[in-house]
């Protein structure tokens, strides 16, 4: 499992966070999990992301 953490201004999209994430780690061998702080956690990108 790879963990990937998520700094990201506020009102980020899925599609930007994704596309960051894509862009460091391109083809993962196993699942991805995404982690951030907890003021960031109900940010709708990030969640929509990690859905």
């Amino acid at each position: 499992m790879i963990v990937v953490g998520i700094g990201a201004r506020s009102g980020a999209t899925a599609d930007e966070l994704l596309a960051a994430v894509d862009a460091v780690l391109p083809a993962p061998e196993g699942p991805v999990r995404l982690a951030t702080l907890d003021s960031r956690a109900a940010e709708p990108g990030l969640r929509e992301a990690a859905a």
